[in-house]
């Protein structure tokens, strides 16, 4: 089963990160990708783009480098990137994230032996400053039916490491920008076309973290894309006023203290 992975780089991210996790997803990969693509959103740092142009040289046809012009958002790259690859069986990847080496040999066999999982995740462990020191792990619910309990509640996917089909995605409506909740809004659509979907018992990536993070996630501008987004989950029907209300009220005040208090939150009982 060939396997494609979609990344989209944007200009704040640092190249030594983009190296190690290119670097993790070819040369460390026990099953290595039959193709990569990746969507350069808008014009990058030098850094940035001598860094791709060294890895199209070593990889030649494997890595397709999509340029757009202009910056259009995660949702939007994703939307165009997905299209662009050639494989039905898609890996996400961030650009600053690491899998581990035995990642792709997991979830292709996984999807080989149950084709009727449409998208494919796994726990994944956090780390802040250095790969080699873990502060805690991210768990997910494992079955079709305890996802779709938890996704009412919360996103019950770790992003980075998801594994999908294309065509259950294009037919959910692809990727679309929602600020900060681009791929749990994927996620629910496929649910609402019914595809099954299944998270592996395992760690399979380390993700990089840390306070950029946490800011990005708290403040009143967050607050406001949680609102539109519980919004739109309630008008799409997928959650009722009660578990709207719910929401709101666990969420929404947790995004409002200062970050060193968020952080000892996700620490104690969002992550946990």
């Amino acid at each position: 089963m060939k396997c494609s992975v979609l990344i989209s780089a944007y200009d704040t991210e640092i190249s030594a990160n983009l190296e190690r996790a290119l670097k993790s997803i070819w040369h460390d990969q026990i099953l290595k990708p039959d193709e990569i693509v990746l969507v350069k959103d808008g014009q990058l740092t030098k850094d940035l783009d001598f860094l791709i142009e060294v890895w199209s040289k070593r990889l030649h046809d494997i890595i397709k480098v999509i340029e757009l012009e202009k910056n259009v958002g995660l949702g939007n790259a994703l939307g165009i990137g997905i299209k662009e690859c050639k494989h039905d069986v898609i890996a996400r990847m961030d650009t600053d994230d690491i899998s581990l080496p035995h990642r792709f040999l997991t979830q292709i066999s996984y999807l080989e032996k149950n084709k009727n999982i449409q998208l494919l995740g796994a726990h994944i462990s956090e780390f802040e400053f250095s790969e080699n020191t873990i502060f805690r792990s991210r768990k997910v619910p494992l079955t079709h039916e305890n996802i779709l309990k938890k996704s009412r509640f919360s996103n019950p996917f770790n992003h980075p490491v998801v594994v999908y089909r294309k065509t259950a995605v294009l037919n959910s409506g692809g990727p679309i920008n929602f600020t900060d909740f681009d791929d749990y809004f994927l996620w629910i659509r496929m649910l609402m076309n019914g595809y099954k979907t299944a998270n592996i018992d395992e760690v399979l990536l380390l993700m990089r973290t840390g306070n950029g993070l946490i800011k990005r996630r708290s403040g009143l501008k967050y607050v406001n894309q949680e609102w539109k987004f519980q919004n739109k989950l309630l008008k799409i029907g997928f959650i009722n006023y009660f578990v709207f209300g719910l929401n709101l009220i666990t969420r929404i005040p947790i995004r409002l203290f200062p970050s060193r208090i968020i952080k000892i939150v996700y620490k104690l009982i969002l992550r946990k």
